[in-house]
């Protein structure tokens, strides 16, 4: 889409800010999307802790949790997020219309460089999104189930 826009418009200035436009669109949709997308841990506070079996020391047990500062963030940033936006709907709106606004010289300056730069600055932050909420969700996901198991089984091979 932007190499079509940028070659039919005969600029390589046009094509390097629709580019970077959409880089950059994608960076903040892909930062969101992470966010949103953090896995929680079963081990979280919000776990509930189970009382132990016995009063012995079981040293195959675990002695740490994991860290969970990066979900407890997420958390925040996305209720944030969420708050500001719901509160702010106008503004982000005005924002938008902003936004186009002044891509719109950059882009060539006629009003297909105004429907580009809204459609461009959507698909790329929408595209960002989906991709780190995916990736985050699915594999990092999978890759600390991994991890986790793995640090059981060497300490019970340790043991």
């Amino acid at each position: 889409m932007v190499v079509v826009y940028g070659v039919a418009d005969g600029s390589l200035s046009v094509l390097m800010v629709a580019a970077a436009v959409g880089a950059a669109t994608f960076g903040m949709g892909a930062l969101i999307g992470f966010l949103f997308g953090i896995p929680r841990s079963l081990t979280s506070e919000t776990a509930p802790i189970e009382p132990p079996a016995t009063t012995a020391i079981d040293p195959t047990a675990a002695q740490y949790r994991p860290n969970t500062n990066l979900e407890q963030v997420s958390d925040w940033l996305t209720k944030i997020l969420i708050g500001v936006g719901l509160a702010q709907a106008g503004d982000i709106v005005r924002g938008f219309k902003d936004l186009v606004d002044g891509l719109k010289p950059a882009l060539g300056d006629n009003n297909a460089a105004h429907a580009f730069a809204g459609a461009e600055v959507v698909y790329f932050f929408v595209a960002g999104f989906l991709c780190s909420y995916l990736f985050t969700r699915l594999r990092l996901q999978r890759e600390l189930e991994n991890a986790q198991t793995r640090m059981r089984l060497a300490a019970r091979h340790n043991d």
